[in-house]
């Protein structure tokens, strides 16, 4: 229940960014009141079909995603800031070297 009830929590910062893109900036209040509304219906729907039909597809569009994402995450850009903020010696610089090569 509680995760139902905080999906508009979830999908309202995504749609102000498409209604921007969409309407531009509104500077009268409600005077795209209804054109927001619908649009806001359209794209739950979209997705909402994109979830039932794409169902099947999940687990490799997640092993994609984990594949391309987990890497840089852990091994490049722990690295980089160390290697940019805090690295001194040159065994410090080379370690985060060996590990940022590990990541790519």
């Amino acid at each position: 229940v509680a995760l139902l009830l905080s999906s508009p929590l979830v999908f309202l910062s995504a749609a102000r960014i498409t209604e921007l893109w969409i309407f531009g900036v509104i500077t009268e209040k409600g005077s795209k009141k209804w054109s927001k509304n619908a649009l806001r219906t359209a794209e739950v729907c979209l997705f909402g079909v994109i979830a039932i039909y794409g169902a099947e597809f999940f687990e490799k569009f997640l092993a994609f995603t984990g594949a391309v994402c987990c890497a840089p995450i852990a091994f490049i850009y722990p690295s980089y800031f160390h290697l940019r903020l805090c690295a001194e010696g040159l065994c410090a610089k080379l370690l985060d070297g060996f590990f940022i090569l590990i990541g790519l």
